[in-house]
């Protein structure tokens, strides 16, 4: 979108329009609300990552700090 700007300021049709308040506030909010989907996608995606590669440890009898960590909550758990 950068580039557009410079190209459009080059051609003289850069719109300089000072929009509203809400106008801003609305174009803010779907801003961030298309990053957080888009973050969303990511985290999910890397939650899979690392289930896949926890899965492949465990088939090869190690574990991560963290499935160690679940192991001894669950077992704390399970001992009451």
């Amino acid at each position: 979108m950068r580039i557009n700007n410079i190209d459009d300021y080059e051609a003289g049709k850069l719109d300089v329009t000072v929009k509203s308040p809400s106008e801003r506030w609305q174009r803010e909010h779907e801003y961030l609300q298309n990053l957080y989907i888009e973050r969303s996608y990511e985290v999910y995606d890397l939650k899979e990552y690392i289930t896949e590669l926890e899965r492949m440890l465990s088939e090869h009898g190690l574990e991560s700090s963290n499935m160690a960590k679940r192991r001894i909550e669950n077992a704390s758990r399970s001992s009451f």
